[in-house]
């Protein structure tokens, strides 16, 4: 008989051992599966916020005749971590041929305000203070957005040029892309000047505001960096380059995303790792107990001359065995304790910054086995290895005795 028949044979016979280790298996299984598919989607959940969490730096100046240079903004796109950098910039402007809203007292011509920011990133589009009613943001040089009540004054539309001019007398002219509103226009009363209402505010790119101002430079200098988690390596190299600014980080976004997932990864962790070493020592103990009470079968075997690996194959197709099967269930199993998990562990808060579901992928599958086939080669290693060290004489001689 070879070592496979006794395997099955042994398993029919003693179906209670097979069944309770059937059920530790499929405990263990479970727990693992699922532990590791979440802490697999938490690694995937971080990467998709590393790119959504928009870490960045602010640069200010710290005297407000100062501006950035363009060697400035140069030297910083090249820094490593550096994904972009958005730079903000003002002019003064004389509208040519059109009006501007006021209904203060002050009537003055040049009060007209161009500024310019990043639109989709930073600046009142992003922070949802204005948005967009028509057209596009600008994508060019010569292109604008102006605000819907300064268009329906001037009777303006998608695609119309307005020229300027500057302080120093330069001229320029743009092409309108798009018309945006706040909201706030109608609540700022009679008081302020035409400077400082939201009407006369034109948005553009910063080349074209450079061709307004004597001397080009830039207000404030934003940096957004390609990994947040390198945000303070990145604040000291901008430091080194700019020494005369302050350079503040502003990755509250990342941290409030970060916190949640970090607490799932470590509370995971902790349940795989109790999992794998409660499955360790249960399994070894119970396997020990039924070696022991096999111990004189084992001895019998060996004296009619049966080698110990044919005996060590059998006792590791009785356990694969058993193994097999359970896995096949805990494919199902470690499904429903997933849900019960995302309850447990709160991946509502998690999810709500990232689009992505949880549920076992073919890599989880086969972390799974590799994890299940060293436990098991590991408990028998140790609940078999005192046995078949020990002559069959002895076993024999202690069993009678």
């Amino acid at each position: 008989m070879n070592f496979a028949e006794r395997a099955f044979r042994y398993l029919f016979r003693k179906k209670g051992k097979a069944i309770i280790l059937f059920w530790v298996l499929l405990i263990t299984e479970t727990m693992i599966l699922s532990t590791v598919t979440i802490l697999r989607a938490s690694e995937v959940a971080r990467i998709e916020l590393l790119g959504k969490s928009k870490a960045k730096l602010l640069i200010e100046r710290e005297k407000a005749e100062e501006l950035f240079t363009d060697d400035e903004y140069k030297k910083l796109e090249k820094l490593e971590n550096v994904k972009a950098v958005n730079r903000v910039a003002e002019v003064q402007l004389y509208p040519m041929d059109f009006k501007i809203i006021t209904k203060s007292e002050s009537v003055d011509a040049d009060n007209q305000k161009l500024a310019y920011d990043s639109l989709e990133d930073d600046g009142p589009f992003a922070d949802g203070q204005i948005h967009l009613t028509k057209g596009k943001y600008p994508r060019k040089e010569g292109e604008i957005v102006v605000n819907q009540f300064l268009a329906e004054v001037n009777q303006w539309e998608i695609g119309e040029t307005v020229c300027f001019k500057s302080h120093s007398g330069e001229q320029s002219q743009a092409s309108i892309s798009g018309i945006y509103i706040s909201g706030i226009e109608e609540k700022q009363g009679k008081e302020p000047l035409a400077v400082n209402r939201i009407e006369n505010t034109i948005y553009g790119k910063p080349e074209f505001v450079c061709h307004l101002q004597e001397t080009c430079g830039y207000e404030n200098l934003i940096v957004y960096v390609d990994n947040p988690e390198q945000l303070s390596r990145t604040q000291l190299e901008v430091t080194r380059i700019l020494k005369n600014y302050r350079v503040m980080k502003a990755d509250n976004l990342f941290q409030k995303m970060e916190i949640p997932l970090l607490q799932v990864v470590r509370v995971v962790k902790m349940m795989l790792g109790l999992s794998v070493v409660s499955s360790v020592l249960v399994i070894t103990l119970l396997l020990s107990m039924w070696m022991r009470a096999r111990k004189k079968e084992i001895a019998i075997y060996v004296s009619l001359g049966k080698t110990k690996v044919d005996l060590f194959m059998q006792i590791i197709l009785e356990c694969f065995s058993v193994f097999g099967f359970s896995t096949i269930i805990a494919l199902y199993t470690g499904d429903k304790m997933l849900i019960v998990l995302e309850k447990f562990l709160d991946w509502k808060s998690i999810g709500a910054f990232t689009s992505m579901q949880i549920y076992a992928q073919n890599k989880d599958i086969c972390y799974l086995i590799l994890s299940g086939t060293i436990i098991l080669l590991l408990s028998i290693s140790i609940s078999l290895f005192p046995i078949l060290c020990t002559k069959p004489k002895k076993i024999l001689a202690e069993m009678e005795g």
